[in-house]
């Protein structure tokens, strides 16, 4: 897997927001320098952090992992390629290469991002952790704190969904925001977790003023 630049209609390099708060430079900028990713650590970060990769271009696949794997599941909507992501990240371990070695074009009239400007589907978030929560093998990578595994896990697509429930301010639809909410009462039901996403609010705001000062990947040389 490697980080990818964003580019405009005309190929160049662009940095967009996503979610009205972040700025992004580089999509699935993992770490610092290259690096084997031991699979326990990838399947924490793709279920309670982030998603380190997810966009087929950026990522490169053993065949026979791809074939053991399965099929793409229909279930998983516009999510697929993530849920397909977790299902390898369950018995494989990844090796991240810190070199931005593809491009992934950003216009406002392509599929995901109209997506996100009239909002997604949440439920598929959940949808997509909970068949990850259900493999043995990942209830098996995390049998020693497993009860916190669950509550970090719903809690980060509830963070998923209140960030989805922004398009609604954009487009000015109460209803999507109103079914958002609701989305996330009722797959989440636990009240701690309600309690810590006007803190996840207030530090996505904090990040999008003061991101972090990191070393950019390192430029592709390769033709």
């Amino acid at each position: 897997m490697a980080p990818l630049e964003l580019i405009d209609e005309n190929d160049r390099r662009i940095f967009p927001r996503f979610y009205v708060f972040r700025r992004m430079h580089y999509r699935y900028s993992y770490q610092v320098g290259d690096g084997l990713i031991d699979r326990r650590r990838i399947m924490k970060d793709f279920l309670t952090r982030d998603y380190p990769c997810v966009v087929p271009t950026g990522i490169m696949f053993r065949r026979e992992a791809l074939f053991a794997a399965g099929p793409f599941c229909p279930q998983a909507d516009f999510a697929a390629d993530l849920e397909m992501c977790m299902r390898l990240g369950a018995t494989w371990d990844f090796y991240y290469v810190d070199e931005v070695l593809a491009s992934e074009r950003h216009h406002y009239r392509r599929h995901t991002a109209t997506l996100h400007q009239t909002g997604l589907k949440v439920i598929i978030f959940y949808y997509v952790t909970r068949k990850s929560l259900d493999n043995k093998i990942v209830q098996e990578l995390f049998h020693d704190n497993w009860e916190k595994m669950v509550r970090d896990s719903l809690f980060f697509c509830s963070c998923r969904a209140l960030l989805n429930g922004l398009a609604g301010l954009r487009t000015r639809s109460p209803s999507l925001i109103l079914n958002t909410i609701k989305t996330i009462m009722r797959e989440d039901r636990d009240p701690i977790n309600w309690l810590r996403l006007p803190l996840f609010v207030i530090e996505q705001t904090w990040i999008s003023i003061f991101p972090a000062k990191l070393p950019p990947p390192r430029e592709s040389t390769r033709a």
